[in-house]
């Protein structure tokens, strides 16, 4: 799937090419204080909670906005918005919240969102995911693995029409939901292998 995510996603003759800081913006997340972190109130959103490519709120946890004196509008995750680790050794690990809930974004996560006149949502989401292995690599460079909002800015992105850019999509969803069928199988086929063999050791030593 990667290889062929990587084709759909390669500059073709006459596609236009741009920064995605030109059609994206990118904004870095709050350094919330651990020690002030709730049971209950905002949730914050953290890497860890980034989880197959969605949000994971088992073990979230919460603030409370009159313990700081900011502004924390410009930190709130919106539904199917594009979340991307920025730090650790997750970085450049993709989610989208997929829920209809509002978060906050904790430091070291981006949120990054397209200027819908150019980008398809979901044509970004899959371009990202073939940005991965280069985000590992930018941020191998230092001691503990980082990546700034300037260098996912610099990355280049290929801008077609949206017509082209939907049927990608199609595409790839299409791919992306016969692999899903694929794991579910292997995993059920592990699992029944796995009884199998139980149950001849059984058979042997009873």
């Amino acid at each position: 799937f990667q290889a062929e995510l990587t084709e759909c996603m390669k500059p073709k003759e006459g596609w236009e090419e741009k920064k995605l800081g030109e059609v994206a913006t990118i904004q870095n997340g709050f350094a919330f204080k651990s020690n002030l972190f709730k049971k209950e109130g905002e949730p914050i959103i953290r890497i860890s909670n980034i989880q197959n490519e969605c949000i994971e709120t088992k073990d979230i946890v919460y603030f409370c906005k009159e313990d700081y004196f900011v502004n924390f509008d410009n930190y709130r995750i919106f539904p199917n918005d594009i979340l991307i680790a920025m730090s650790g050794g997750t970085t450049g690990k993709l989610g989208i919240n997929r829920t209809n809930s509002i978060f906050y974004q904790n430091q070291r996560i981006g949120v990054i969102r397209e200027n819908k006149k150019v980008l398809n949502h979901f044509y970004l989401y899959y371009f990202l995911q073939t940005k991965s292995e280069e985000s590992l690599k930018i941020a191998a460079g230092a001691a503990q693995p980082n990546l700034s909002t300037a260098q996912i800015k610099n990355f280049i992105i290929p801008i077609i029409p949206l017509s082209v850019q939907k049927a990608i999509v199609s595409h790839l969803d299409s791919l992306s939901s016969t692999i899903r069928k694929l794991e579910e199988l292997q995993q059920k086929t592990l699992a029944e292998c796995d009884a199998l063999k139980q149950a001849m050791l059984r058979e042997v030593f009873e």
